[in-house]
């Protein structure tokens, strides 16, 4: 909180130049300025400490009054903190200069209740007295007037007759640890801030209940919590908001309450952009409601340059496979339940560098057996063993993928790379059955002549008289027009041969600019996965 105090008076600092230069000529009434004195850690004017208080109430113009929940008057030209922000008074602080230009602005929840503890202390005159209670002695009081037995913590503090009771809500996304494609699962660590009233927990500041704010146990076991909770979660969780450490909430006297909270959250996604693996944006929608029926309207928090409810840290992570893609995160609302559409960019260079270029490399390299000579036998183990580099590639790229039916630019890349060269090698296979010669044959193709039994071996011997036998069975017609055939069967695939030299390659070129230039095409559309936001 301390932090973001700081943020909010540096920007202050920063408009000072401009429209808070007049404001700050309004507020001072003493020409010249007054004198001023170091009081504790701000410095106070002693002329604005006598006569120069304003009392500030609830119905004064000043959109966020410093110590209008108090009923105390302000000291204007207080420097709260003079080490840092010496031109910084406490009359810059309460204008709505501050407060809209800069306050509204931060990511602070409640912003008026912040704005006014962070100051009032130092900005509103307390009294006091020899006999005044220490912060700790106040808080006591709050809490015993607060915390009675007849205060329902399974009561929803509907103001007034309205049927619902509305929390602010805003989700804070540090990191995502974890994206599994092939459970469907993305872990991140978020930090969730719900901010309601309950006029139960309100208060008027006096001598003795003279804490402006404290802190009470919050939990959704009701035998933990000392207050009402909102019951959120996320709904298609594998491990919820619920899980979270237990966290206090601090309410403040007009019954603000704020309740943050931070942790991992699990969910099961339905992706969308997954199609174009691995030149994906990839999209998952968290769903957050009520898990038990509660009367509560979850209110998106505004943010300036974001989706409502959303907010992101200021850094990038580095040595991340994938990396938020803070502009396309978007959300939705019907205010019982709401979701967060977030996107996240893949870094893709290490599936280019070991999965993609790789395997267009030992296609292309397979194709280098129309080299060899159509009766040579190197020619199939040629591209036998380029077909098992690129079946290694696939069993790679395919422990990435899940297992589904819709289509995956990697998997269809990697797949066709396969076919082309399976081909290839049904080609090589084809080819070579048809121009294979017999180095030793007893026989002629007709069954007719002997050759030397004395130039075979015994087992070489055996087989060709096995081949004498199956030769004398077959008709010598048809031995001669399987002859005839296999001429014919020969000439065409010579011919074909040739022509796959250059065939094969320009059909693989042409295939690859064709899937490399519609990779838009591969796109989900989130309406029809995800359904109308």
């Amino acid at each position: 909180m301390k932090f973001a105090i700081t943020v909010t008076l540096l920007v202050s600092l920063l408009i000072h130049v401009g429209a808070v230069n007049n404001l700050a000529t309004r507020s001072v009434v003493h020409s010249p300025p007054p004198p001023l004195l170091v009081a504790g850690n701000a410095i106070v004017d002693i002329n604005g400490m006598l006569s120069d208080r304003i009392l500030q109430g609830i119905d004064d113009v000043v959109d966020c009054p410093i110590c209008g929940r108090m009923g105390l008057p302000l000291l204007p030209y207080v420097i709260p903190f003079p080490d840092d922000y010496p031109e910084f008074t406490c009359g810059m602080a309460n204008s709505n200069e501050i407060f809209r230009n800069v306050i509204e602005n931060q990511y602070l929840l409640p912003k008026c209740a912040m704005h006014q503890s962070s100051l009032e202390e130092v900005c509103c005159d307390i009294p006091q007295s020899p006999d005044s209670l220490s912060l700790h002695e106040c808080e006591e009081n709050v809490l015993n007037e607060l915390l009675e037995p007849g205060y329902r913590k399974s009561i929803t503090p509907r103001m007034g007759r309205e049927p619902w009771v509305s929390v602010d809500t805003l989700v804070k996304v540090y990191a995502t640890s974890e994206i599994s494609i092939t459970d469907s699962t993305v872990d991140m660590f978020v930090e969730i801030n719900l901010t309601w009233k309950d006029p139960r927990l309100a208060w008027n500041f006096t001598v003795d209940n003279c804490a402006t704010s404290t802190f009470v146990r919050a939990s959704l076991d009701a035998e933990v919590t000392d207050i009402w909770v909102p019951s959120l979660d996320l709904l298609n969780r594998k491990e919820g908001v619920q899980t979270f450490a237990q966290a206090p909430a601090q309410i403040y006297s007009d019954g603000t309450v704020v309740w943050i909270r931070g942790g991992k959250i699990s969910a099961f996604c339905t992706f969308v952009g997954l199609a174009r693996m691995p030149f994906d944006t990839l999209g998952c929608q968290f769903l957050f409601g009520d898990t038990l029926p509660r009367s509560t309207v979850y209110n998106l928090v505004d943010v300036t340059d974001g989706p409502q409810g959303v907010i992101f840290p200021p850094y990038t992570r580095t040595y991340s496979e994938y990396v938020t893609a803070k502009d396309k995160t978007t959300s939705t609302s019907d205010g019982v339940v709401f979701g967060l559409q977030i996107y996240w960019n893949r870094s893709g260079r290490q599936y280019i560098d070991l999965v993609i270029w790789p395997t267009i490399l030992f296609v292309y390299i397979s194709f280098g057996q129309f080299f060899y000579s159509a009766t040579s036998g190197e020619r199939v183990a040629f591209s036998i063993n380029a077909l098992l580099i690129i079946v290694a590639q696939n069993i790679i790229s395919s422990s990435l993928l899940p297992f589904c039916e819709e289509k995956i630019w990697l998997n269809s890349l990697t797949t066709t790379c396969q076919v082309f060269v399976l081909a290839g090698i049904f080609e090589a296979l084809f080819l070579y059955s048809l121009v294979e010669k017999k180095q030793k044959k007893p026989f002629d193709d007709n069954g007719e002549g002997c050759a030397t039994y004395g130039t075979l071996t015994a087992s070489e011997s055996i087989v060709a008289a096995h081949r004498v036998g199956e030769l004398m069975r077959i008709p010598k017609f048809a031995r001669k027009a399987w002859k005839s055939l296999r001429k014919r069967l020969l000439r065409i695939m010579l011919l074909v041969d040739s022509t796959a030299l250059f065939l094969f390659p320009t059909a693989f070129t042409l295939y690859l600019i064709v899937m490399f230039t519609t990779l838009d095409k591969w796109d989900d559309d989130p309406f029809v996965v995800w359904g109308p936001n």
